[in-house]
């Protein structure tokens, strides 16, 4: 078992003292620096435990004058939507992914709790999922990002219907409701093709994870399908694929612009961020040549062709998909 990071261990420690009483409602907690001094970490790490228990619930943060204990909220009937704390509340990204399941658990008459969960168990001591699951609450869990299968399998052992939006799961059986890349891509190549394009490039993020079937690997297919179905060679040298970040986007166009292409389509935010940023660089025109276009969370603010995710549609069927299982 991968061991437990330090954040949670403060994080789970005052969850209990809060939830346990020993910790009262409207007590202020030791300051960044005490806790950090009582634990031997950084202010960092004290700073990521107090953030996770603010998402609980269980502490308020107060403008120049600390952290305080809050009441525990009563619990009820509630889908969790558990998503990597990378991404922040604020993301589109969980944005669209809070529409949608929120929109499906209100038509049942059930909670949608937020599960951030970067870097820890989905049911560690002290954290909201653990405490819907005791007190038999839990109606389901909705996964958008990868999670451990194995605890993913347990919790479904358990009667815990689990649903993934858009990761699947090698060699587990956890249900998948998938995000139509396909039908996306049709949309922003087949403009292209139509148009008389031939090299068209393709950035993605990794093609193969542990465990799960990954974006880049659909997307790749997609792209491959439609080049192959227009009559159009593929060229494998023109589908760059990568860590998702500014830095891949920047050196994959290099790559790209070298080898000619007329076209790039590229799949997530911060990839399109460092193409973008080395277009201002040379002085190019997304819209003039090479062409871009993306498949992002924050398609309404580009000034060029692009597509958003359908991750609100995915995520209402996948809550409508625990509910049934629940009800079966």
């Amino acid at each position: 078992m991968p061991s437990i990071p330090r954040y949670q261990r403060i994080h789970d420690e005052w969850a209990r003292k809060i939830r346990s009483g020993r910790v009262k409602t409207g007590d202020r907690l030791p300051t960044e620096d005490e806790l950090a001094a009582r634990y031997g970490v950084s202010k960092i790490t004290v700073i990521r435990a107090l953030k996770d228990l603010v998402h609980d619930g269980l502490v308020e943060r107060r403008q120049g004058r600390g952290s305080f204990a809050r009441a525990p909220l009563p619990l009820e009937p509630a889908v969790g939507l558990a998503f990597s704390s990378v991404l922040e509340l604020g993301h589109p990204h969980v944005l669209e992914l809070m529409a949608g399941a929120e929109a499906a658990a209100r038509r049942a008459g059930v909670a949608l709790h937020l599960l951030p969960v970067l870097g820890r168990s989905l049911v560690s001591d002290g954290s909201v999922l653990r405490r819907l699951l005791d007190e038999r609450l839990l109606c389901g869990l909705l996964l958008a990002s990868p999670a451990d299968p194995v605890e993913l399998e347990s919790l479904m052992d358990r009667g815990v219907p689990c649903v993934s939006v858009g990761v699947e799961y090698r060699d587990f059986s956890i249900p998948t409701v998938a995000v139509d890349y396909l039908d996306a891509f049709q949309d922003l190549l087949g403009p292209l093709i139509a148009d008389g394009f031939t090299r068209i490039g393709l950035l993605t993020g990794p093609l193969e994870k542990p465990d799960v079937y990954t974006a880049g690997a659909k997307c790749a297919r997609a792209w491959t399908s439609a080049l192959t179905a227009a009559g159009l060679p593929v060229d494998p040298s023109l589908h760059i694929p990568g860590d998702q970040s500014v830095s891949h986007g920047e050196t994959a166009l290099e790559r790209l612009l070298e080898r000619g292409v007329e076209a790039v389509l590229v799949l997530g935010d911060p990839t399109l961020r460092g193409v973008l940023q080395k277009m201002r660089e040379r002085g190019l025109d997304p819209n003039r040549g090479p062409l871009i276009r993306a498949l992002t969370d924050t398609a309404q603010a580009l000034p060029f062709l692009a597509r958003a995710l359908p991750f609100a549609k995915a995520a209402e069927a996948a809550v409508e998909k625990i509910l049934s299982a629940r009800v079966s």
